[in-house]
């Protein structure tokens, strides 16, 4: 899917309380679209992981989304290699969801650990 013919949609939807209730479905478009979503994955992890902390994980679905976040959070960080910016902005996620101590941080650390 050519997720950049929808950015003005995207970009509502992200600034949207539908983010938060639709999150699963927004982030199986990004696995499956077919550009560079690296701006988009950041952005909706940011705000998924803030959420978090305001919502204490109340919500049944949030597991999932996590699931799925971290998914995309792997390969995103695997991509960045050549591009410090984004990498950065990663690390501080990734920071952040270890903090937290939110489920499935420690799969995208043990997917690069290097020996």
């Amino acid at each position: 899917m050519a997720i950049q013919r929808f950015d003005s949609v995207v970009r509502e939807f992200l600034s949207s309380r539908a983010l938060f209730d639709r999150a699963f479905n927004f982030l199986q478009a990004l696995e499956d679209a077919t550009c560079d979503v690296c701006e988009h994955v950041i952005e909706v992890s940011e705000k998924l992981v803030a959420y978090n902390r305001e919502q204490q994980e109340s919500e049944s679905n949030y597991h999932l989304n996590l699931h799925q976040l971290t998914k995309l959070l792997k390969h995103e960080y695997a991509t960045s290699e050549n591009r410090p910016h984004v990498r950065k902005r990663l690390l501080d996620l990734i920071d952040q969801m270890l903090e937290q101590e939110l489920y499935g941080t420690d799969d995208i650390i043990n997917a690069h650990e290097r020996d």
